[in-house]
């Protein structure tokens, strides 16, 4: 039997761990342990290990550690905490593999600790780009110190392949996180309005906005000409809050304050992926930087603005209109984003990042693998001379 440790600390991946887990229930050939902490445990981040536990899924070990601030010191701090968490709860659970998802900074403490104590490391969602965050270094990081990559796409494969990841490591399946996108119940309109305290009326803006850690006008300007853009819009708009990354913390504040001058509007810290899927799936825009809207929006053929450079690089599908940190510009956005004919164009569109069986073809294969000194041991794959030509 495979012994794996899936690994959560922030919602940004959770959706990956809960489809791992769900994959591997069951198997004969697979013992799955969840690795739980970071923001999981912060109550001003809605302590979504409760959520966790109202999925059905029990926590192996909770590794307790926060920043202790808003700024990249703090998240400095933060991440020393994190190995030193990490590794204890590694140790105790002593898997032959640890699973990672995503590109937030606690995966280097995760990945640092794993290569220390000898435990091969599966990455997930290697291989893209995002040049607008501090998640385009830690993502190509994780990826040099991991021994199996699952990655949404050929090209992103391909890519790690260039960065010298031996083929036979690299694997296409698809994101697991789109796995929940036709697993998982969507709550209705009612179960909506009864959560946010709030009736739904048209159009509907989910609003969701992270701070860009990487260039650009920076936390303030983004989230200011956001909420300038939004000022006086009709309809209902339904914010959510920022992630963990320095600025977060401000992102909130102006975000919940903008809903407590506008009757139409309402911020919620965490909302669950019932009630996020609901709001994809009645949502008339999704407005902000979120990754969701590349990621799982094209699912529900969900127009979004898209704003500034935290998402640069990323491959975007046909319902994706970009717009510059600035009102004017967001403003003629979602205009173009609202109109009838452009949500008309998008019916019938395939979500490129996934088609809904990654998780199963990710444990499978990690079932399958053979571990031991062949799977820690890499060598440097020199693409120039590849005979397959990638």
């Amino acid at each position: 039997m495979r012994r794996l440790a899936i690994a959560t600390f922030s919602r940004a991946e959770y959706a990956a761990s809960l489809a791992l887990m769900r994959a591997a229930a069951g198997r004969a050939d697979v013992e799955a342990l969840l690795l739980a902490g970071g923001s999981h445990l912060d109550p001003a981040q809605g302590r979504s290990i409760d959520l966790i536990r109202a999925d059905g899924l029990d926590i192996a070990e909770t590794a307790p550690f926060l920043p202790g601030g808003d700024d990249g010191a703090a998240a400095a701090a933060c991440l020393a905490s994190a190995t030193a968490a990490l590794a204890l709860s590694l140790a105790r659970l002593a898997p032959d593999i640890l699973v990672l998802a995503g590109d937030r900074y606690e995966l280097l403490a995760a990945a640092g600790s794993a290569l220390l104590l000898g435990i091969p490391v599966a990455h997930i969602s290697g291989g893209e780009v995002t040049e607008g965050a501090l998640d385009e270094q830690v993502r190509h990081a994780v990826s040099k110190l991991s021994h199996l990559h699952f990655v949404a796409m050929e090209a992103f494969r391909r890519r790690l392949i260039r960065m010298g990841e031996e083929p036979w490591r690299v694997f296409a399946t698809g994101d697991p996180a789109l796995d929940l996108v036709a697993a998982t119940p969507k709550a209705g309109q009612a179960e909506i309005e009864a959560v946010l305290g709030l009736p739904l009326a048209a159009p509907i803006l989910l609003v969701a906005c992270h701070p860009a850690t990487r260039g650009g006008p920076g936390a303030g300007t983004e989230i200011d000409a956001l909420l300038a853009a939004l000022e006086g819009h009709p309809g209902t708009l339904v914010l959510t809050g920022a992630n963990l990354d320095p600025g977060g913390a401000g992102i909130n504040r102006a975000m919940a304050g903008f809903a407590a001058r506008h009757d139409r509007a309402v911020f919620r810290q965490h909302l669950g992926q019932r009630v996020f899927h609901g709001l994809l799936a009645c949502a008339d825009v999704l407005v902000g930087n979120s990754s969701s809207g590349l990621w799982e929006a094209p699912s529900f053929a969900l127009p979004v603005v898209n704003i500034g450079d935290r998402q640069r690089g990323r491959f975007r599908a046909a319902n994706v209109i970009d717009a510059p940190a600035e009102a004017g510009a967001i403003r003629a956005a979602l205009d173009r984003a609202l109109d009838p004919g452009f949500s008309r164009g998008l019916e019938g569109m395939v979500n490129p990042y996934g088609d809904g069986r990654a998780a199963e073809r990710i444990i499978a294969t990690l079932a399958a693998t053979a571990g031991g000194d062949a799977l820690l041991r890499k060598a440097f794959h020199d693409s120039e001379g590849d005979p397959t030509g990638v």
